[in-house]
């Protein structure tokens, strides 16, 4: 497991603006089963932010050969919210079910970072925001005067 910013470089923390990519390398013994690596992003104050689920279409619902494998999941710029971010990581076999192959806690952890330039999701505003993630949504607003 680590973290590695877009030009593939490990880091530990990264630029709220900036994808931050969650690299799971594996390797498969045994052909013949369906597997579904998968994520949870933790905070740091123990809440789940999300859970990520490998859909990559190249493997979906597909046996894979024995070899190792180099997983990525791309958590986009201005999703997650500054502060400290552990991963959880597994893997279960989906086809024919079995139990998890693997699971481990705190794989890994980074830093979410806001530069304060204004270009964020947080904007203008310089004081404490809540909140797990923070997304930079389209907004739209309608005068009549």
């Amino acid at each position: 497991m680590r973290i590695k910013q877009e030009n593939g470089e490990t880091a530990a923390s990264t630029d709220i603006r900036k994808a931050v990519g969650v690299e799971m390398t594996f390797d498969v013994v045994a052909e013949g089963f369906t597997l579904l690596p998968h994520i949870d992003v933790i905070n740091e104050e123990g809440v789940c932010a999300f859970v990520s689920l490998d859909l990559d279409p190249a493997w979906r619902n597909k046996k894979r050969p024995k070899g190792t494998y180099v997983a990525t999941a791309w958590i986009p710029g201005n999703f997650l919210a500054e502060g400290g971010f552990f991963i959880n990581a597994g893997m279960v076999t989906l086809q024919p079910y079995k139990e998890v192959q693997f699971w481990e806690q705190e794989t890994v952890s980074f830093h979410v970072v806001d530069s304060m330039e204004g270009d964020s999701a947080r904007g203008d505003w310089a004081k404490e925001l809540s909140g797990v993630v923070r997304p930079l949504l389209k907004w739209e607003t309608e005068y009549s005067g």
